[in-house]
C-alpha cells in the first residue's frame, strides 16, 4: 500500500469485510467486491461496518431501508480519517448521506452503483442529486437514471463480470452424457414456469429452493427434478460458493435462469457465474442485459412466463449435448474479452481517480 493512499470508504448492503476475508482466502469470486479488490495503490479500501444488531441496524429495520442503511451512514460520518471517495456498491445504503451531499452538508463526494432507477419520490430527490457519479451496469438503467433527472455526464455505464481467475470456476470439461438442467438461483426466479416446462419436457434437472415451498407455487415436484436445500444463512452474510453449488455449476448440461418480471435486474450473478464457469444457458429475455447471448453463441433467450418457450429451448439443447461444451467455451472466451472482473475494476478506478481529483480541485 502506498504512504499517500488515501482511504476509500466502501458499503455494500452485505458484510463486505467477510466478502473480503473469503477473497483473500482464495474461497469467493473479487467481482463481489465491486471492483475494489484490485484497485492499487491510490486508495486503501476501508469497509464500513455491516451491523444486523444494535440500535442503528434496528433503526435500519423500522425505515425499511427507505434511509438507507444507518449504521453504515453514521459509520461514514464519523470516519476520523481523511478520506477522498465513499463507494457503495448499493446506492440506496448511502440515501441520507448522499442527501446530505446534496444539500452541501458533506464535503466528501459520494459514488455509487445502481441496479435499477429508483421508483419512489424520496429516492428520486435529492439523494439522487448527492452522488457525485452514478454507476449504472446497463444501458437501460442508465436511460432510466437520465429519466430520473439525473445528468448523462453524471454517468458511467461499466459492465459487471465474474472473477475468471477465481479457482471455484475452473471448468470441469466436457459435461457427462446425461448431464442434468441446473437453476442455483434462489431470488428473483420464475420457478413456476421452469418447473411446468421441466414437467413437460421429462428432461433431468438440479434446482434450488425449497421443496415445500415450490410445490406450493408450482405443484408437485416431477421424480427427475432434484430440489437442493437452500441453507438459511444470517442477515448481512455474502452470497455462498460453497463446493456442491459450484459443482453442480460446472458440472450442468445447460444453466436455467427463468426470472419473473422484466421490471429490475435479476440473474445477472447466475449469469456472470454460467459464464465464467463455460456453460450455455437459457434465460428469460430482460433489458438489463446489453449483451445477446444467442449472437454470441452461449445460450439462448424465452420471453417472460413462457412455458412454451421453455419447453422447446430446453429440449433443442438436450437434443444437440455435443454442441452444449462449445456453447459453454464461446461464453468463456467472450467473457475473457468484454465481461468481467478486470474491466469492471479499470472503469472503476478511471472514476474514483476522477471523482476524487475534483474534490481536491473544489477544495
Amino acid at each position: 500500500m502506498s504512504p499517500d493512499a488515501v482511504p476509500l470508504l466502501f458499503s455494500n448492503n452485505y458484510d463486505m469485510s467477510r466478502a473480503r476475508a473469503g477473497w483473500r482466502a482464495g474461497t469467493y469470486p473479487s467481482h463481489h467486491l465491486y471492483g475494489t479488490a484490485r484497485l492499487g495503490s491510490e486508495f486503501e479500501v476501508v469497509d464500513l461496518p455491516f451491523r444486523t444488531d444494535g440500535a442503528m441496524a434496528r433503526a435500519t429495520e423500522l425505515t425499511r431501508g427507505k434511509l438507507g442503511n444507518i449504521g453504515q451512514q453514521v459509520a461514514a460520518a464519523r470516519c476520523g480519517r481523511p478520506v477522498s471517495v465513499v463507494y457503495a456498491a448499493a446506492a440506496s445504503e448511502l440515501r441520507s448521506l448522499a442527501g446530505l451531499r446534496a444539500a452541501r452538508l458533506v464535503a466528501t463526494p459520494i459514488v455509487g452503483v445502481f441496479h435499477w432507477a429508483p421508483t419512489s419520490r424520496l429516492a428520486r430527490g435529492w439523494p439522487l442529486q448527492g452522488f457525485d457519479r452514478v454507476i449504472v451496469l446497463c444501458e437501460h438503467t442508465r436511460r432510466s437514471m437520465v429519466q430520473a433527472g439525473v445528468a448523462p455526464e453524471r454517468i458511467t455505464s461499466l459492465g459487471w463480470g465474474a472473477d475468471l481467475d477465481f479457482a471455484g470456476f475452473a471448468p470441469r470439461g466436457p459435461a457427462a452424457a446425461d448431464a442434468p438442467v441446473v437453476a442455483t438461483g434462489k431470488t428473483q426466479r420464475d420457478m413456476r414456469t421452469l418447473i411446468a416446462a421441466l414437467r413437460a419436457t421429462g428432461l433431468p434437472a438440479h434446482i434450488y429452493g425449497d421443496r415445500d415451498e415450490l410445490a406450493r407455487r408450482a405443484g408437485p415436484i416431477p421424480a427427475h427434478v432434484t430440489v437442493r436445500p437452500v441453507s438459511r444463512d444470517e442477515p448481512g452474510t455474502p452470497l455462498r460458493y460453497d463446493a456442491a453449488v459450484m459443482a453442480d455449476l460446472r458440472s450442468a448440461a445447460v444453466v436455467a435462469i427463468p426470472l419473473p418480471s422484466t421490471d429490475r435486474l435479476a440473474g445477472l450473478t447466475e449469469v456472470v457465474d454460467a459464464l465464467a464457469c463455460a456453460r450455455p444457458m437459457i434465460l428469460t429475455r430482460s433489458p438489463y442485459f446489453d449483451f445477446d447471448i444467442e449472437q454470441i453463441g452461449c445460450g439462448w433467450w424465452v420471453e417472460p412466463g413462457d412455458v412454451r418457450g421453455w419447453s422447446e429451448r430446453l429440449t433443442a439443447a438436450m437434443a444437440d449435448r455435443g454442441r452444449l461444451d462449445e456453447m459453454g467455451c464461446a461464453g468463456r472466451a467472450w467473457a475473457g474479452e468484454h465481461l468481467n472482473e478486470r474491466l469492471f475494476t479499470e472503469g472503476l478506478r478511471r472514476v474514483l481517480l476522477g471523482v476524487a481529483a475534483d474534490g481536491l480541485s473544489a477544495g
